[in-house]
């Protein structure tokens, strides 16, 4: 406002204004929840190779919906590069080869996948009984940086 206590914005351009930085919160907001991925997730989920299954069953039997883990193990990254999981804004670049970084299942992600577990792990398997203990053991190597075991 100024001294004479008119307004610099001229109502129409401001409502416009408002709308449009409002309308961009809100899509950025949905793409950080995950909403996108948890969209395809059935598509995504078909395509997943066993190490990354392995992570998100590890992570659906412990219920932990995120973690601490390397920057730079190759099975995550893939995850992270298909939205099921994301790490925090400004994580990346040459210095965290060597660091640690917090990996996060989307919100919209995670509620998706809890409902797809039967398509991502069938706990009632024979020979599932021990689930708890591999996904706990499969979370401590991800921590330390040792990459998933492949046969």
């Amino acid at each position: 406002m100024s001294k004479q206590g008119k307004t610099f914005w001229d109502p129409a351009k401001r409502a416009a204004y408002l709308s449009q930085v409002t309308a961009k919160a809100a899509a950025a907001q949905h793409r950080k929840d995950g909403h996108q991925t948890a969209g395809k997730l059935d598509q995504i989920l078909a395509g997943l190779g066993m190490p990354q299954r392995e992570v998100l069953n590890a992570l659906l039997t412990t219920g932990r919906r995120s973690f601490i883990a390397p920057h730079d193990l190759p099975d995550l990254r893939e995850l992270v590069a298909m939205g099921l999981l994301v790490y925090p804004r400004g994580q990346g670049g040459q210095w965290m080869r060597a660091a640690s970084t917090s990996y996060t299942v989307p919100p919209a992600v995670w509620e998706k996948l809890q409902s797809a577990i039967p398509v991502v792990d069938n706990p009632n398997e024979p020979g599932n009984d021990c689930r708890l203990q591999k996904a706990t053991i499969l979370l401590d190597a991800l921590t330390s940086g040792k990459p998933i075991h492949r046969p």
